[in-house]
């Protein structure tokens, strides 16, 4: 059995459809966002480490298996839909949030 399964995990590497390992990346709370952004940018991120299992670790802190990564997908969608980042606004009565349109008071070209 154990001969079948690494066969088929090498199978499967070898067709790029699955990476083994973990990419491990490090952010600090009170640059959530820029420290993701750049994390995921295409010059930092390769293919290859996008499919692999996203392992993260606040700076300074100590934390185990997936919590991290949980709380860092929660503070970054926190950070960017609060009001004053302009980048969604909530619907009149669901709730839901949308992109605002572009409008001509956001033109600085005036």
């Amino acid at each position: 059995i154990l001969s079948v399964l690494h066969e088929t995990l090498r199978h499967l590497q070898t067709e790029n459809r699955v990476s083994i390992g973990s990419h491990y990346i490090a952010v600090r709370r009170q640059f959530v966002v820029e420290d993701v952004l750049h994390a995921f940018d295409s010059r930092h991120m390769t293919v290859e480490n996008l499919r692999k299992r996203l392992s993260v670790r606040f700076e300074g802190e100590e934390g185990i298996g997936d919590g991290p990564k949980r709380e860092m997908f929660s503070l970054v969608f926190r950070e960017l839909f609060k009001p004053q980042r302009r980048l969604f606004v909530t619907g009149s009565e669901d709730g839901y949030y949308v992109l605002p349109a572009a409008s001509s008071d956001d033109d600085d070209t005036e």
